[in-house]
């Protein structure tokens, strides 16, 4: 819901709005928000088709590894298809897409204002983008290190799960999921504050 709802409503209003607010003609890396895009959208599509992967057998059945996706749920024994594997795949695609986009808000933010608009002087909303881009770029790292632990190794140590620590994925995703949880309340907060 976060990465397929959330983050393409959030970050494409950004998109739109922040260079309008700031005086710019389009946002500083215009080959870059191309980029961010398309690999969200193949990290969506990518999702979507973990759905259907396994044939006959798997098919209509979601990564089924609950809402964090520890280490254990994703082995073999708790989860035999192969839906988890894509399913992780396709958020660290997706992360790779939103951080893209966040690094070209910031640079846009930073370098492109019209003349005369110093921070003090610029919109609510592009501070609020400003800081939800910053902590974007902040949170999603540690996230992706996370799953890229989940992720199965081609070989594993003989003493090895093949999937990671749970502690360590746990350990990432708790991480990255309280830079989450601020980059939403954030917003709510400084229109509270200002007002």
């Amino acid at each position: 819901m976060v990465f397929m709802v959330g983050i393409p409503i959030v970050f494409g209003f950004a998109n739109y709005l922040v260079p309008l607010m700031i005086g710019a003609r389009d946002l500083a890396f215009p080959r870059l928000n191309a980029f961010g895009f398309w690999v969200f959208l193949f990290g969506g599509l990518l999702l979507y088709f973990s759905f259907w992967r396994d044939g006959l057998y798997g098919a209509g059945s979601a990564p089924d590894v609950g809402w964090f996706a520890y280490a254990p749920l994703t082995g073999r024994a708790f989860s035999p298809a192969t839906a988890p594997t894509t399913g992780t795949l396709s958020i660290l695609v997706m992360g790779f897409g939103t951080v893209a986009t966040s690094i070209n808000l910031i640079a846009t933010t930073l370098a492109m204002r019209c003349r005369g608009m110093s921070l003090e002087r610029m919109p609510l909303y592009v501070w609020m983008m400003l800081v939800v881009s910053g902590m974007t770029v902040l949170a999603l790292p540690p996230l992706s290190a996370a799953q890229i632990m989940l992720l199965p190794c081609p070989r594993p140590h003989p003493r090895a799960a093949g999937r990671g620590s749970a502690g360590q994925s746990s350990s990432m995703i708790w991480a990255a999921d309280s830079g989450g949880r601020a980059s939403t309340v954030m917003p709510e907060t400084t229109s509270i504050i200002h007002t």
